[in-house]
């Protein structure tokens, strides 16, 4: 072992050992001290999550998993992941527009928020629907949930594609096979310096064969209102989008022992131009719009059977996805060439994805100290996509970007977990996933006249293991160490020469985790903390090939670095709940290269994130209960990085902070309230100016409305 390899392992150690130690202020004290025999305080609610592939209560997971379950959606009135982020600690999303997300977690990102793969995984269900690509994560929508699961850190085993960093699984609500049942809920909000939101939502249950087969339907429009005005374009409140989406799931059980599922989803979305403009203004100086849209369906297939010693399950998975955006880049292209008369410029994206998975899995139904999950899977991702390039007044004699390319990866991966119990309160496990990806990719494109095409192949392949250890210190209490082995596959250059190489490699990352979930004081009061070290190397990261103005991947050095998670929840009262959560992360580049220098943050990372909310319930009578709900969300900002291009640029969002309120009541089926979104009107950046994007884009201004919900 080499010298620094000794050096980082020790420090490692050192980190893990100071961590372990903290672990000991974490334990509660004795059940009984901590006892308390008012039955009449009511206790927080027990989240049950799948995040292991099977239900338990989240205080017995021996991972970090923050859980947003389906009533915090609703009182946060929220219908995207990028409204809620800041409540998961760890977690930075920006989107360009819907259908564009950005996901970071725990100091794990993509070079400028583009390069090469996703680094968060996404499931829907059974099903993966991470995007082959980072930057084009699908937008979707938080609506009739059961739960949104957030995964920290790499998941190897029981996770795959994109999940190097973490992974994000959307649960949706399930099919009641015995009670016809739904809800209609609406709202109406005005925007500060903007248009109107407004939205509907409809939910249907309906058991056909009472107890073996039903359906639940669910079926929404939102009105997202513009608030950025383009006034070379003679438009105003300009970047509204509309948002349409269906859902149908169908559950058959015909014995105790067999289900089958079948999930099927339709949503698009159109807006007229991006969330680009002057975050003090919300003008935007574009001199072309920036149209963004897509249409995109997803189906499921269940088929689970239990053996009664197991149980067998079979997850098909099929995703088709239609983007098209558009992207002024005018003010970056323009001046280069000296034309008085060539004043617009602009980029149009067109792509068709289809991706066809399966898994199978089998999984011990417990009852003795050994357990195991283990499976096989299965994934085909295409993509055919197009890249075209306008000027105006005058033309070009040639093209600036004309790009026609056709991808593929076949994917497959064998996985598997074993769990032990040396005593009732001691588990140990260990788990072992073999990835193995072939990609391939065609391009035909000109650039600046030069006419380029390319066929390229390689394969990339991993063994990722994970080791943890957990001791339970109590009925709700549970301390656990991990460690896992995340994998990112590489790519191409498309424009491979020179000081371009064809291929760009993959990452490896370690992650070493500490942490501590404990309920006390009768689950009145819960606190799930973990400290983690990130070991990142081969980072693949952007730069500028400056024979034809066009960006590259390469792979440049290692970063690693700590990073804290908090997060709290209590009802002192029967009436009030309270929550709070912290995320901390240092990462910084350890040797520099090319395209970075050692100490630089990595790209779209904040350093600190946070929020704050207290929910309050008051019966009044038999029929009415009073609602006030207060929701504050910070983020410290983030920078971006781009060193080897002609005008290197180092461009931090800032921070933001948000307040929302909300005030109503409940008279019996019948919900109605008041609400507010950033009421002190704060002026915020999601993604910075840089590059050929000479605008930020900007958070949304206040808005203010009324929302109503019926159950029946």
């Amino acid at each position: 072992m080499r010298a620094a390899d000794t050096a980082g392992a020790r420090a490692t150690i050192s980190w893990l050992g100071a961590s372990v130690a903290t672990l000991g202020f974490w334990v509660p004290p004795a059940s009984g001290a901590a006892a308390d025999d008012n039955s009449s305080v009511v206790t927080l609610d027990e989240v049950v999550v799948t995040a292991q592939r099977r239900e338990q209560r989240l205080v017995d997971v021996p991972v970090e998993v923050t859980a947003v379950t389906a009533a915090e959606i609703a009182a946060r009135g929220v219908t995207s992941l990028q409204d809620m982020q800041y409540s998961v600690p760890g977690l930075t999303l920006t989107e360009f527009g819907p259908g564009q997300g950005r996901l970071q977690l725990d100091g794990i990102s993509t070079a400028g928020g583009s390069t090469g793969l996703p680094t968060v995984g996404r499931y829907i269900d059974e099903m993966p629907i991470t995007a082959d690509g980072a930057g084009s994560e699908l937008d979707l929508r938080l609506i009739d949930l059961a739960r949104v699961e957030v995964l920290h850190g790499p998941q190897p085993t029981l996770y795959g594609e994109g999940s190097m960093g973490g992974t994000i699984h959307f649960v949706t609500a399930p099919v009641d096979l015995r009670h016809l049942g739904g809800y209609l809920q609406g709202s109406w909000g005005a925007l500060a310096h903007g248009d109107s939101d407004y939205n509907v939502l409809g939910v249907v249950n309906a058991p056909l064969i009472d107890g073996k087969l039903g359906v639940r339907i669910a079926a929404a429009y939102e009105r997202d209102g513009g608030w950025i005005d383009a006034p070379n374009l003679n438009a105003s409140r300009y970047n509204g989008v509309d948002i349409k989406t269906a859902r149908l799931k169908a559950l058959y059980q015909p014995t105790d022992e067999l289900s089958v599922s079948l999930m099927y989803m339709h949503q698009q979305h159109d807006q007229n131009s991006q969330n680009y403009a002057d975050p003090q203004t919300r003008v935007t100086g574009a001199l072309l719009p920036s149209p963004n849209s897509e249409k995109y369906d997803i189906g499921n297939l269940i088929l689970s059977y239990n053996l009664g010693f197991a149980t067998v399950l079979s997850s098909t998975g099929f995703l088709h996805r239609e983007p098209m955006a558009g992207f002024d880049q005018s003010a970056y292209f323009a001046p280069l060439f000296g034309d008085p008369n060539l004043t617009q410029v602009g980029e149009y994206t067109t792509s068709t994805h289809n991706m066809l998975s399966q898994e199978l899995r089998i999984s011990s139904n417990g009852g003795g100290p050994f357990n195991y999950t283990g499976g096989i899977y299965g994934r085909r991702y295409t993509t055919g996509g197009t890249i075209h390039f306008t000027t105006a007044p005058d033309t070009l004699p040639f093209a600036i970007d004309d790009d026609n390319a056709k991808a593929e990866s076949k994917s497959w991966a064998a996985y598997g977990e074993a769990r032990y119990a040396f005593a009732s309160s001691i588990e140990a496990l260990v788990g072992l996933r073999y990835f193995h990806d072939q990609r391939s990719l065609r391009d035909r494109f000109s650039s600046f006249g030069a006419e380029f095409s390319s066929a390229q192949s390689a394969t990339f392949s991993s063994t990722n293991p994970r080791f943890n250890l957990s001791y339970k210190t109590g009925a709700d209490s549970l301390i656990y160490a991990d460690v896992a082995k995340g994998f990112r596959s590489g790519g191409f250059n498309s424009q491979a020469g020179g000081t371009v190489p064809p291929t760009y490699g993959p990452e490896k990352l370690w992650t070493y985790t500490v942490g501590s979930k404990q309920d006390w004081l009768n689950r009145r009061l819960s606190l799930d903390t973990s400290i983690y070290y990130n070991q990142w190397k081969d980072i693949q990261t952007v730069g500028m090939n400056g024979q034809i103005a066009d960006s590259f991947s390469s792979n440049s050095g290692k970063a690693s670095g700590p990073g804290v998670n908090f997060s709290l929840a209590a009802r002192p009262i029967a009436t009030l709940a309270l929550s709070a959560t912290v995320g901390y992360t240092d990462m910084k580049y350890d040797t520099g290269g090319a395209t970075i220098d050692k100490g630089d943050p990595l790209d779209m990372v904040a350093k600190w994130t946070g929020s704050l909310a207290a929910d309050y319930r008051k019966p009044v009578t038999e029929s009415l209960t009073l609602l006030a709900r207060a929701d504050y969300s910070y983020t410290e900002g983030y920078q971006l990085t781009l060193r080897n291009t002609p005008f290197p640029v180092f461009n931090r969002t800032g921070s933001f902070n948000s307040l929302n309120l909300r005030l109503g009541g409940e008279f019996g089926r019948w919900q109605l309230s008041a609400f507010a979104r950033n009421l002190t009107d704060r002026k915020g950046q999601l993604y910075p100016a840089v590059g050929s994007l000479p605008e930020p884009v900007v958070t949304a201004p206040r808005s203010a409305g009324i929302e109503g919900r019926v159950d029946f």
